[in-house]
């Protein structure tokens, strides 16, 4: 079993914009400070909407603006990337509840 990380959601514009390409950009520099434990998922914005999205997510879709980003479902910022440092307090949170539930349940991943 794979271990279980930190899923970056982003909901942008088909094409990208101005906005939507900083947004992709801040995800993908989190992935590159959190090697190996960032999956990052982009959907466009008209196009059907995959099954692996979040329930936080689909829930939010009507009301969200684009560009957004979710962090496990949970709606981070719309229109302008967030301040980097708030993305990274919830990748930090959502690290430290994998490694609690890794410690508690004994999971062994590969």
């Amino acid at each position: 079993m794979e271990k279980p990380k930190v899923l970056i959601e982003l909901y942008v514009a088909s094409p990208p914009t101005f906005k939507c390409k900083r947004m992709i950009e801040l995800a993908e520099q989190m992935a590159k400070e959190y090697p190996e434990k960032i999956k990052i998922n982009i959907y466009y914005r008209g196009q059907p909407i995959p099954d692996e999205a979040t329930t936080g997510f689909r829930a939010s879709l009507k009301s969200i603006g684009v560009p957004s980003i979710f962090i496990d479902g949970r709606w981070v910022a719309s229109t302008n990337p967030p301040p980097v440092d708030r993305v990274r307090k919830y990748i930090e949170e959502d690290l430290k509840a994998i490694e609690e539930y890794v410690k508690k349940h004994g999971e062994k991943f590969e």
